[in-house]
């Protein structure tokens, strides 16, 4: 029997894709024949990454004039090869829509006919241009089967791609999560966590590391992410155990990004995670090397030596579409490397690129205005000027949860208790918004909170006697936007909630510390005069 042809997914977001090619072989295995409309698809748009409008013209006069009878897989192997293009999957609408309504007419009618499988190779395929109708009815469909499903590899990836596959609205820009996926999320979760939870011990490091990859896509919100306190207890106890020791980097990348943009796992899984990474570095290739800087980003300032590392494969593999990738990189980790910033500005000069990718390239922007300006060309600002005209930053105050929390409102009343004229939470300039700010001073106030901002699982103090006393750290995500506020020309000021809470003295004490330390930022000493 001929062995099969793997397209390798190499950019994809999944690093332990072994479980991925096995359970879903549509969407990597090359066609042997070209016999079917659904394999001369995949070939145009997969293996030669073809997008001329006559080459896909003969196919889709093909499929709406005979209208071939599909399964559920091959429906879904054809809308993968009209919605990416070439090896390295970049996003594509190919086909025009009639085709697209074509076959998410024929998905939606045997959605309710559709085994667990079917339903994951579904969602997988549509999930960047279908409905939101359809996302609902397969999202549903998928929570029914999945009770009943027994087999590790369909568990493992069901996580996956209910955490990452759905059309969130790709404008207005910023794009904003969409609350209706992170409630399904979380109930999906709720639901399936027992499951999982039972079967911990019996997951390959593949398909571990697959949930844990599914977990570190944050689609829960934040507010509700004690939902998966439970399980990632489990697979934290697991990983300490016996897994962190043996798994290979593609794993530790996934394990990595599924509790530290989560603010989770314990110091011990970190220095755990980071000693066998050290150990393995000689291993790291151009894309895990990069997934994982970014997940380490998240909790803790990147290692000087994986940074060195990945500036170098960065330097020799970045490819002309990895613009967006690189841009978050560079400011999370504020990169220094000219060549790489230099390459980062010709490629997105030379993109068209989408409105929804606007937010990400304009901190970088702001990033190089401030350290590296020689290197921002007239072209770069063009090229964000004809994007980000649609621009909103006042969404991302609006839809935001965080300034919903108890512990946000709570500080509020501390600052209005100490008669302090701050607005907030304060949009500035369509850029971004603070939690408070005083104006025109032009200093600001960031609250790291629970949940959000503070590494570690939140719980309510309840203690009689409050003692020892707790300490959470702050996650360095949290550093990095307070760094990209301070580009904007403000100074910032981070707040511990825990500390001001918990673990002041007094309160007494807590208010004139408070006070004395923001005077000098306030009113600060005229230019040139010293104190005496």
């Amino acid at each position: 029997m001929a062995s099969r042809t793997i397209i390798h997914h190499n950019s994809s977001a999944l690093k332990s894709l072994q479980v991925f090619y096995k359970l879903l072989p549509e969407f990597s295995e090359s066609p042997k024949t070209l016999n079917s409309i659904v394999d001369k698809a995949f070939n145009i748009s997969i293996v030669q990454g073809i997008s001329d409008v006559k080459e896909w013209k003969t196919i889709r006069d093909e499929a709406l004039q005979k209208q071939p009878q599909l399964t559920p897989r091959e429906l879904a192997r054809f809308k993968f090869s009209l919605c990416y293009r070439s090896p390295l999957l970049l996003e594509s609408y190919l086909g025009r829509p009639a085709l697209h309504s074509w076959l998410e007419n024929k998905a939606k009618s045997l959605l309710p006919h559709m085994s667990c499988l079917e339903l994951i190779s579904i969602l997988t395929a549509f999930s960047s241009t279908a409905s939101g109708s359809f996302y609902t009815e397969a999202l549903s469909c998928l929570h029914k089967e999945i009770i009943t499903e027994t087999d590790l590899n369909t568990l493992a990836m069901s996580v996956y791609t209910v955490f990452t596959h759905y059309n969130h609205p790709k404008a207005p820009i910023p794009t904003i999560k969409d609350p209706a996926h992170s409630d399904f999320c979380k109930a999906f979760i709720e639901l399936i966590s027992p499951v999982l939870i039972d079967k911990v011990t019996e997951f390959s490091d593949d398909q571990f590391a697959t949930i844990c990859a599914g977990l570190g896509k944050a689609s829960i919100e934040f507010s509700s992410i004690d939902t998966i306190y439970p399980l990632t207890d489990a697979l934290q106890s697991d990983l300490l155990h016996r897994r962190v020791k043996r798994m290979s980097l593609d794993n530790l990348a996934d394990v990595a990004s599924g509790f530290f943009y989560n603010n989770l796992g314990s110091d011990e899984l970190y220095k755990g995670i980071l000693g066998k990474v050290m150990e393995k570095r000689k291993e790291f290739n151009y894309n895990n090397a990069v997934d994982f800087a970014l997940a380490l980003s998240q909790r803790e300032v990147c290692n000087k030596e994986i940074l060195n590392i990945t500036n170098g494969l960065i330097k020799q593999n970045m490819g002309n579409e990895d613009y967006i990738k690189i841009s978050k990189y560079a400011v999370s980790t504020e990169c220094k490397d000219e060549e790489i910033l230099k390459k980062l500005v010709e490629n997105t000069t030379n993109k068209n690129m989408p409105d929804y990718e606007y937010q990400d390239i304009k901190k970088l922007q702001f990033y190089l205005n401030r350290f590296y300006k020689h290197l921002v060309t007239d072209e770069f600002i063009e090229r964000l000027e004809k994007t980000g005209y649609l621009f909103d930053g006042g969404r991302y105050k609006t839809y935001s949860t965080e300034i919903n929390t108890k512990q946000f409102k709570e500080f509020e009343r501390w600052l209005r208790f100490l008669d302090q004229p701050v607005v907030g939470p304060f949009s500035y300039s369509n850029h971004d918004y603070f939690h408070w700010a005083w104006m025109p001073q032009k200093v600001g106030i960031m609250l790291a909170m629970p949940k959000y901002h503070l590494i570690g699982k939140w719980e309510e103090d309840n203690r009689i006697i409050k003692e020892p006393k707790r300490h959470y750290k702050i996650a360095n995500s949290f550093e990095i936007r307070c760094k990209w506020l301070e580009l904007l020309g403000f100074k910032i000021i981070r707040m511990n909630y825990q500390e001001v809470s918990e673990n002041a003295n007094s309160k007494a004490e807590r208010d004139k510390n408070f006070l004395d330390f923001i005077k000098p930022l306030l009113n600060p000493e005229p230019s040139g005069k010293t104190k005496k």
